[in-house]
């Protein structure tokens, strides 16, 4: 059934997006494994619950392997890099709140903290500004 949730993943309703997105974190991590490239491709939807949800469901991922491939789209999750343009200035989601932002952000951090530091090296400068974080809630997942 996860095969066809997966589907669902890139319907054009940000609702049928988000249910599937949200059945998906039920599963199991080894059903979500095959998984891993249509919920990173959700990393860049329009919709943030759908973005963190996509974040929540790769970090239950237990093989480091499946995320390696994504390891640049969780941390542009984080605010910088190529999907920047999601982020206003004061370092927030444009058009949303910040306990939003903090919880997309950290749902990136639970999936890159299963990354090896060969693979987090060229993400060193995006991991470390969430040092610099107000919200200690993101400062405190490194």
């Amino acid at each position: 059934h996860a095969q066809a949730l997966a589907a669902h993943l890139a319907d054009v309703s940000v609702l049928v997006r988000s249910d599937a997105c949200t059945a998906l974190l039920r599963c199991d991590a080894e059903v979500l494994t095959p998984l891993a490239t249509a919920l990173a491709q959700r990393l860049r939807d329009d919709d943030w619950q759908i973005r963190r949800d996509a974040c929540r469901a790769l970090a239950k991922l237990r093989e480091a392997r499946a995320l390696v491939p994504h390891a640049a789209e969780l941390a542009a999750a984080l605010g910088v890099g190529e999907f920047a343009d999601i982020w206003n200035e004061e370092g927030h989601l444009k058009g949303s709140r910040v306990p939003e932002d903090a919880d997309l952000r950290i749902a990136a951090c639970h999936a890159l903290e299963k990354l090896d530091s060969a693979v987090l090296a060229p993400h060193a400068a995006v991991l470390a500004s969430c040092l610099q974080e107000k919200d200690s809630s993101l400062r405190d997942r490194k």
